[in-house]
């Protein structure tokens, strides 16, 4: 059932890049596919030109697509329909890093709120002439100051729940929210309600190796930034529904009954541990160096 739902959303999108001579990169960014989960999650809402990268407290309004294709208008995912209305408020997960090493950047927490579109807890912060939504971290209080820093010294550094460092500087067993891939990117990993990740250990190569609580294990370059701590909200996955109006609020329509639930009769099967996933750059040995270590 998958496996055909992936084949025709594949066989829609090329069609309509081919039909209205779009772009891959255009028909990616109208399906929401490269935006925050709220607006990529089963195309429960369409991108109506809201820009992602703009810094403003006003909400966006969004335009639910009833689980339908924009283009098409033929249902391409049944579970979706109805639910309150929405509006998306555009919370930055890029870090605001000093210039230089030695400098610190300070922003002032103003308000800690729920975010009807997303599981975590969202925070509005100042800093200068500057007001944004940014990722509330578990400890987070209206009026902390968050502290980020820039420099990678000898020693690891002493962190505090809610302050923003390079995983680098970090000490292992040091838990982290918001991580950044690359540098310079922005948070990617670990931005739901309650996750984290942990620094297992740190390679000769200036990497770092982050484990998930899913065993999933990542390289990332130790100028990658994240904030210390766990996600705002721990408690979301233990909250009980109760009914299924809550749900239809939620704009989840039922499944059927080919998804429900089997017994565990023919046991669980028990997978190998998955390979470390590497965001760090390697240039490949030339011809010179082969011959200088082999000499």
């Amino acid at each position: 059932m998958a496996k055909l739902f992936s084949t025709r959303l594949l066989s829609t999108l090329c069609k309509v890049i081919t039909e209205s001579g779009l772009t891959q990169q255009s028909a990616l960014q109208r399906y929401g596919i490269h935006t925050a989960a709220v607006l990529e999650a089963k195309h429960r809402y369409t991108d109506e030109n809201i820009d992602l990268n703009k810094d403003t407290l006003k909400p966006q309004r969004l335009f639910k697509s009833g689980g339908r294709d924009p283009e098409t208008g033929r249902v391409v995912y049944k579970r979706v329909g109805g639910g309150h209305k929405q509006s998306l408020r555009l919370v930055r997960f890029d870090y605001n890093v000093p210039e230089k090493k030695t400098d610190v950047g300070y922003e002032r927490v103003i308000h800690v709120r729920k975010d009807p579109c997303r599981t975590a807890h969202i925070a509005i912060t100042a800093s200068g002439n500057r007001k944004r939504y940014t990722l509330a971290s578990d400890s987070t209080k209206t009026g902390d100051l968050i502290k980020t820093f820039a420099d990678i010294p000898d020693l690891p550094v002493s962190p505090e729940a809610g302050n923003q460092y390079p995983v680098g500087s970090l000490p292992v067993g040091t838990i982290i929210h918001n991580i950044e891939r690359w540098p310079k990117e922005g948070g990617r990993v670990a931005r739901a309600a309650g996750a984290s990740g942990m620094i297992t250990r740190k390679l000769e190569d200036n990497s770092v190796v982050i484990s998930m609580p899913s065993k999933k294990e990542m390289r990332v370059d130790q100028y990658a930034m994240a904030t210390v701590g766990r996600v705002s909200n721990p408690g979301h996955q233990d909250v009980i529904i109760g009914k299924a109006g809550r749900n239809r609020w939620k704009g989840i329509r039922p499944s059927s009954g080919l998804k429900q639930k089997k017994s565990g009769y023919h046991g669980k099967k028990i997978n190998k541990p998955k390979a470390i996933k590497s965001y760090v750059k390697i240039q490949a040995p030339t011809s010179t160096d082969f011959k200088q270590n082999h000499d």
